[in-house]
């Protein structure tokens, strides 16, 4: 059986938790670049590395929607198909959702603040088709495939503390799937496989059941490191 419960949190020990997994990964990464081998790596069509970074996320259709900041992080391959041509994918942890802050009316016709926030943890899957136009820079176009593995909705009115609810699978919608447009630079450092992506993801189904049309709306950027 489902239990729903309500729990408090205070804001600083909540954003640790919902960031940990993904900030493992962005450490893993940095520790690895140093060990990492290369050997063959330009006589191979197919590259493996990590990657990792922020982003900016709403839900359109959501009352009151405003953006709210998260994390992304895990890895990412690429098949060269021609000296301009690329394929790539990547498999991450990603954190969507959106946060807002209302003035209602309280006790005694004071005004009071309600911030209330949507927080969504999705793995995600996209497939990117880019293509180099000069020798560092580049477009990309492509789908994302992903799966919410966690949903919470916290408020707060005034100074209270947080409070934390916690989504089941009949609240949000477990499968999703984005546009995704972006512009990538590769090979910003002589004889390494250093790059940045910055990506727009447009989502193309509800997030919440049973409401209005909600959907995600992201901007992410990111670097990674090709290891192999």
């Amino acid at each position: 059986f489902l239990v729903f419960y309500n729990m408090r949190y205070r804001i600083g020990k909540r954003a640790r938790t919902s960031s940990r997994g993904i900030a493992a990964l962005l450490a893993i990464m940095f520790l690895l670049i140093p060990f990492s081998n290369k050997i063959n790596a330009q006589e191979s069509r197919f590259h493996y590395g990590v990657c990792g970074g922020i982003g900016m996320s709403t839900i359109n259709g959501v009352e009151e929607n405003g953006l709210k900041l998260g994390l992304t992080g895990g890895v990412c391959g690429k098949y060269i198909v021609n000296s301009n041509s690329r394929i790539a994918v990547d498999i991450t942890l990603t954190n969507y959702g959106q946060q807002s802050q209302i003035w209602v009316e309280g006790e005694m016709s004071n005004k009071m603040k309600v911030y209330k926030k949507h927080s969504f943890r999705y793995l995600s899957i996209p497939i990117m088709y880019q293509y180099y136009f000069t020798d560092i820079l580049g477009l990309e176009v492509g789908t994302s495939i992903n799966l919410c593995t966690k949903g919470r909705i916290y408020t707060k009115i005034g100074n209270d503390s947080w409070e934390m609810t916690k989504l089941t699978n009949n609240d949000f919608n477990i499968f999703d799937s984005c546009l995704v447009f972006g512009i990538y630079t590769t090979d910003l450092v002589p004889q390494t496989d250093l790059f940045i992506k910055l990506r727009v993801y447009i989502g193309m189904n509800n997030v919440m059941k049973n409401t209005n049309p909600n959907k995600n709306f992201s901007i992410q950027i990111s670097t990674g490191y090709l290891l192999f």
